[in-house]
């Protein structure tokens, strides 16, 4: 009734519950939903009892007493007009769906990601089709399928290199597709529109959080030749930035002097930011928030990353137990040929084992592994901090020339950013952490930095082995949860007492 009172249009009720669940298939109550004079993207079925709703109770993430349903999306045909390709800023090539506009759940969609060739494929899609699109969530458009039978004729499959001619369509650089992947890449790291992606990464929000830097801006930056790599912002001046024409010779779109201020006061701040924030700026392959989050707990500073025995005792350890794979004596792939090759592979294996208990002994003594089972003589399954695939990228990474020169300019402008564990632990050292509710002096991800700069660990969903539970306004469900479980609860205020803020 409330939002009645604010002037929304409202119904008082769309029938009960028993009326919903008589609906045939989703579809239905999609059909009804489409009936309403406004827009709605589901629907929630309650129980209508408030005792008998406490009798049923909850789990950790959801009430028993309430069921939510999406409706199936709404779906569109169009013409496909032509396949573009974009670079994005590690160089991978994805090919976009340039579409004939349609309008479909509220917005005009004239493009759609293909994602790759080989999706392509998969789908047989074509120039010249006539394709199914829908949006996935009612947000992102997506082409899910092909109406083969309006299909033009001489309609080719699509080829990723008679596409580009074998070239990046933005630098005209070399394009590969490594066999393991199934993505083409630009191998040109001076591509400008790796640069201008890169420098976007750089300033996001979750990286270096530098304002007034987005895709326009990104774009200009390099396209005006004052950008090549992110660190160049560190050498950019006020003066430089303001007069930056943000639009074209005929219709000029300045920067700005405020904005110019801006960039580069936040620039300013970015050389006091974190291990964990430069590591994710980087755009390291393979390197996301979570990894560089643990990489920065386990390491001083970047130098100590690139040299890192860890990753190199992660990558040792895969290494040995893809070796007792091969020479396992009992393995039905590859027996032995004799009973002295058996004999020998019995030694071997029986070494490795050992060796890899040890290895893994020293990393569960610094907590960057954990063994999740025992297997008798065989090797323990295990779990690491960072798989082996990570590890080897991020060391690939800084021993390439491009990690190489950006350590060297990192030096020379005397940025050397911390990361390692507090001292003494922490005021929350092995704490588990879960944050519901709305925080009004910080967002959840630098509450989140804060109990991880302060040793503890946040998870997702309150339970007995929950330790603290960090609860903003309008909690709900798990603060209900927390205090049945006894749980310790902190608000904001008491938070940031408990850590000095």
């Amino acid at each position: 009734m409330c939002l009645a009172r604010f002037g929304f249009r409202t119904r008082n009720t769309h029938g009960a519950a028993l009326a919903w669940m008589k609906c045939s298939t989703p579809s239905t109550s999609s059909t009804r939903a489409r009936r309403f004079d406004y827009d709605t993207d589901g629907a929630v079925i309650k129980l209508n009892s408030f005792s008998q709703r406490d009798r049923i109770g909850a789990t950790a993430k959801a009430p028993r007493w309430a069921m939510a349903y999406k409706y199936a999306p709404e779906q569109a045909q169009t013409r496909l007009n032509a396949i573009t390709v974009q670079v994005g800023r590690t160089g991978t090539l994805t090919p976009v769906a340039e579409l004939e506009p349609v309008f479909l759940d509220g917005s005009t969609i004239s493009r759609a990601t293909l994602h790759n060739e080989e999706e392509i494929a998969r789908k047989d899609i074509r120039v010249g089709d006539t394709v199914i699109i829908e949006k996935r969530g009612d947000v992102i458009p997506g082409l899910i399928g092909v109406v083969k039978e309006e299909r033009p004729a001489g309609a080719e499959p699509f080829d990723m290199q008679r596409a580009t001619g074998s070239q990046c369509p933005e630098c005209d650089g070399e394009i590969r597709k490594d066999e393991s992947f199934v993505a083409w890449r630009c191998i040109n790291t001076r591509c400008p529109a790796q640069a201008a992606q890169r420098l976007e990464h750089f300033a996001a929000r979750t990286a270096l959080d530098i304002e007034c830097l987005g895709d326009i801006v990104s774009d200009k930056l390099v396209e005006r030749g004052l950008v090549s790599e992110p660190l160049d912002l560190f050498s950019l001046s006020i003066e430089q930035l303001g007069p930056l024409n943000l639009g074209t010779a005929d219709e000029p779109r300045v920067f700005g002097e405020k904005n110019a201020t801006k960039l580069v006061e936040s620039v300013a701040r970015a050389r006091g930011m974190g291990l964990d924030r430069w590591l994710f700026a980087m755009a390291i392959p393979e390197m996301g928030r979570t990894t560089a989050s643990s990489l920065a707990k386990y390491h001083d500073n970047l130098q100590a990353v690139a040299e890192s025995p860890l990753l190199r005792e992660v990558i040792a350890l895969d290494e040995k137990i893809a070796e007792t794979v091969r020479i396992n004596p009992r393995s039905r792939k590859n027996r032995p040929n004799s009973d002295v090759d058996k004999a020998g592979r019995e030694r071997l294996y029986k070494s490795l084992v050992s060796e890899i208990r040890d290895s893994l002994g020293r990393l569960e003594s610094l907590c960057f592994a954990k063994i999740t089972k025992e297997n008798g003589d065989h090797p323990p399954n295990y779990t690491t901090e960072v798989g082996p695939s990570v590890a080897r990228s991020v060391l690939d990474w800084f021993a390439s020339e491009t990690g190489s020169a950006t350590l060297e300019c990192l030096a020379r402008l005397g940025i050397d950013p911390q990361g390692g564990r507090p001292s003494g632990g922490g005021v929350f050292a092995g704490k588990r952490f879960v944050i519901t509710g709305t925080l009004s002096t910080m967002s959840r991800d630098e509450a989140k930095e804060k109990i991880e700069a302060n040793g503890g660990k946040t998870i997702g969903s309150v339970s007995k082995k929950t330790d603290y539970l960090l609860a903003g306004e309008q909690a709900g469900l798990k603060l209900a949860k927390a205090e049945t479980l006894g749980v310790t609860i902190l608000d904001e205020v008491n938070f940031l007492k408990r850590i000095g803020d």
